[in-house]
């Protein structure tokens, strides 16, 4: 999150998916994307996240779909 971050400094939405999974991006909206297979307990960090609020779920689409508060990208690029 800090490198996508350090290259999108305005994006706060992200998405969780499998490598095979498609997904219809609006290139007007860019959002971030982690899949399961690079991050073990993916969901579960998220759920850990937004219980401290963090993040939150915005789900659409039965995509995993959130976004992180200002309060932890700030975080985020200030331990760069």
């Amino acid at each position: 999150m800090r490198s996508d971050l350090k290259e999108n400094p305005f994006t706060r939405e992200f998405i969780l998916m499998e490598r095979g999974w498609s997904y219809g991006y609006d290139p007007n909206n860019p959002i971030f994307t982690y899949y399961f297979e690079d991050h073990p307990h993916l969901r579960q960090k998220m759920r850990v996240l937004e219980n401290h609020g963090f993040v939150q779920d915005i789900k659409f689409n039965d995509m995993d779909r959130f976004q992180m508060s200002e309060l932890l990208a700030d975080y985020l690029k200030s331990s760069e």
